[in-house]
């Protein structure tokens, strides 16, 4: 398969380069455009045709990964993961910021939390030079204006986005679908139309970002994320989401998965691992959830935020596991200690390494304790608030 992907990407690009005109063409015809309608209009078709190559590439790099990820009898294979954008994220603002298009606004309630502001006349500038692709649905200017776009966003509102949607059927090169915000309560959840779900966001298939953030979202169709296959973004964050499809396991391009603040959602996927190509995951303050014990299984996740890890006992972890976890971020819970036999297994869970944990909270139902022969003990906490305490032997300590 790697061959023939090989030698059909070859033709894609191929004939992608036929399709595009030289450079010094394309920049005089840039400055026809608004003169000349026929000069406008091919330069729209050359556009559709750099997207829909785009497209077909991504469609071989995703079937290249599926039959990576799995063989024809469904067995979980050794992969390579392909590197996505990862860091370069942090890479791209760092030098913005260098060149003073972002500036730091001091704000001492945020804590360690670092707020960027970006000048009005720097804001303006990147509004005209994306006008054309990135628009709001609010702003838009017949339905014309709107197939040309490739980023939308829209205010979110009370009756479902229906009616407000609708006119994103066309949109089949559409690129990043971002609903805002404008209640300033948190925990505020807008109505999603069931019919939205099943009729409007699968028909969007060149996705690569999603948010669906500060929806009133229980569960979203398998069939979904099976159409959305391209996605590398997606936020669910701050949802009532219970429970996610099992399609989302083969969303082999994504990079990112936001479930912070999903208060009803107790587990993931079975076949988290399948994910080769997630490098940020953030279950931060969605308390009901259980640590798969897959997790260190995801070889390209470079940044887990708010974990909860469970000891022992049935369905939960080993130290070891938590151990083979890396780059954890923000806050990061323990609980069932007691369920650690000794120090040497403790050692395993290599929590010197955790460098970017800034929350550890530590939690075990202690039953029995025995204290004996500590010669340098000089004091003992409070064991009276150990509310599981029933058994409490000290002898011989000094």
């Amino acid at each position: 398969m790697e061959v023939v992907g090989g030698a059909f990407l070859s033709s894609a690009l191929n004939v992608l380069f036929d399709r595009l005109a030289p450079q010094i063409v394309l920049s005089d015809a840039v400055n026809k455009q608004a003169s000349n309608p026929t000069v406008s209009e091919w330069l729209n078709e050359l556009r559709d045709a750099v997207d829909s190559a785009e497209n077909l590439i991504e469609e071989v790099n995703y079937e290249a990964l599926r039959l990576k990820v799995e063989d024809a009898n469904g067995k979980i294979l050794t992969v390579v993961p392909i590197v996505g954008m990862g860091g370069l994220g942090s890479q791209y603002f760092l030098e913005l910021r260098s060149r003073s298009l972002f500036e730091r606004v001091p704000n001492p309630s945020e804590g360690n939390i670092e707020t960027f502001l970006m000048h009005d006349l720097v804001n303006d500038l990147a509004q005209i030079a994306s006008s054309k692709l990135c628009i709001r649905l609010e702003e838009s200017q017949g339905s014309h204006m709107l197939e040309k776009s490739r980023h939308l966003s829209y205010s979110m509102g009370n009756d479902g986005e229906f009616e407000k949607l609708t006119p994103l059927y066309k949109l089949e090169q559409l690129r990043t679908l971002l609903p805002t915000c404008i209640d300033l309560n948190d925990y505020y959840y807008y109505p999603l139309s069931k019919r939205v779900k099943l009729n409007i966001l699968p028909r969007l298939r060149s996705l690569r970002v999603l948010s669906l953030s500060h929806y009133r979202i229980k569960e979203l169709p398998n069939e979904l994320f099976i159409k959305l296959k391209l996605l590398r973004f997606l936020d669910l964050s701050m949802t009532m989401i219970e429970k996610l499809p099992n399609s989302i396991c083969v969303m082999y391009n994504l990079e990112t998965l936001l479930l912070s603040s999903c208060g009803y959602l107790e587990e993931l996927p079975l076949h988290m691992e399948k994910l080769i190509n997630l490098h940020q995951l953030d279950i931060s303050n969605t308390c009901r959830l259980k640590m798969p014990l897959h997790l260190s299984k995801l070889k390209s996740l470079q940044v887990l935020v708010g974990a909860k890890f469970r000891v022992g006992g049935r369905g939960g972890l080993r130290m070891e596991d938590l151990g083979e976890v890396h780059n954890l971020y923000g806050s990061l819970s323990v609980v069932e200690l007691q369920n650690v036999v000794d120090r040497r297994e403790a050692v395993k869970a290599k929590m010197r390494e955790k460098n970017h944990v800034d929350k550890l909270s530590l939690a075990w139902s202690l039953v029995e304790l025995s204290l004996s022969h500590c010669k340098d003990c000089d004091s003992l906490p409070a064991l009276g608030q150990l509310p599981s305490l029933k058994s409490l032997s000290i002898r011989e300590m000094h």
